[in-house]
């Protein structure tokens, strides 16, 4: 039996004064018994939050090290995790944001099958503030996948996409070059992705190891709706980009998951015509697969042969054909 690795949290801090200290206690009142570090990113906010994390790391008691990196301005989650991940000495790297909290023996519970082997990813549940989305993803406790299986099961939605609630092997991460794309929200989409794509091996904990925070302040229900959409382009075209690098373009299943990304995307636009015909015109950019390859990997499924047809025609007809399967879909629904 191997020894506990030793972990390595990082929480990029940015406007965080309201939470950070309320986070931070969560993280010292972990039972684990390992090695821990804490790497604190500064991300150039404006408040008192990092001067709240030197006074928390001033009156700490406790085994774990904690250390300060920062950003040269404000660059976002993505760029903080990055620094963070530069700087890690941990075998193993755990992902917290600073207004979010975790469970006494969220560590402990996803370090405990590292005892016997070394996984690239130990995947525990997320808990939400507030229901707003559908429930964390899970497979049963204690299901181990090894290589393809891992991209399998994500493909499949049975894996969820946000990187918190994990433990990522260090190495890993380094020799993967698993670098979060910057500027960009919804990042854990197209990160996540990757993982699934490279992993070796995964450990499923089918326990809550992260409790994620949903408030009026957070990015993903005060960001401006461009940034969004750009955002979610970016995170579609990238995603399209790494799959057919890795040979999954003539894959069904991962045709199906950016179909239902970029449909995903253009649902939300639906009642603004403008918008949604802009937005698609992008959409059709984003991926550039032609109708007939889209007609190949649908197979015998008359649903999927009807929701990609729009490939098959101009840009403008296209869009038209979009709206209208969107409102038969939600006729349908509410049938």
């Amino acid at each position: 039996m191997s020894p506990l690795p030793s972990i390595s949290v990082i929480i990029p801090v940015f406007q965080a004064s309201a939470f950070i200290d309320t986070c931070l206690q969560s993280l010292v009142s972990q039972d684990y018994t390992g090695e821990m570090e804490c790497i604190l990113v500064d991300d150039c906010g404006t408040d008192d939050s990092m001067d709240k994390v030197r006074r928390f790391i001033d009156s700490y008691k406790g085994n774990i090290v904690f250390r300060l990196g920062a950003n040269d301005r404000n660059k976002g989650a993505a760029a903080a995790r990055n620094t963070g991940l530069a700087l890690a000495e941990g075998e193993y790297v755990f992902f917290l944001d600073s207004d979010d909290l975790l469970p006494a023996d969220a560590l402990s519970a996803l370090a405990a099958p590292l005892r016997e082997r070394r996984y690239d990813m130990v995947v525990g549940k997320y808990e939400e503030s507030q229901p707003l989305s559908e429930p964390c993803p899970s497979l049963p406790d204690g299901t181990v996948l090894e290589g393809a299986d891992v991209l399998r099961a994500y493909l499949r939605k049975q894996l969820s996409v946000i990187v918190c609630s994990k433990l990522y092997r260090t190495s890993f991460i380094r020799e993967s070059r698993l670098d979060f794309v910057e500027g960009i929200i919804y990042e854990d989409d197209l990160w996540s992705f990757q993982a699934a794509v490279v992993a070796g091996s995964l450990y499923v904990v089918d326990r809550v190891t992260y409790y994620y925070t949903i408030h009026p302040g957070s990015v993903m229900t005060s960001t401006v709706l461009q940034k969004r959409i750009r955002s979610f382009l970016t995170v579609i075209r990238e995603m399209y980009r790494y799959g057919v690098e890795h040979g999954l373009r003539n894959r069904a299943d991962f045709h199906h998951r950016i179909e239902q990304y970029r449909l995903n995307l253009l649902r939300v636009l639906l009642d603004d015509k403008s918008l949604f015909n802009e937005t698609y015109r992008s959409v059709r950019q984003s991926v550039p697969k032609p109708w007939k390859e889209c007609f190949r990997l649908d197979g015998m499924r008359l649903n999927k042969q009807v929701r990609d047809f729009h490939l098959a025609l101009p840009v403008k007809a296209g869009a038209a054909w979009m709206r209208g399967w969107f409102k038969a879909e939600a006729l349908l629904k509410g049938l």
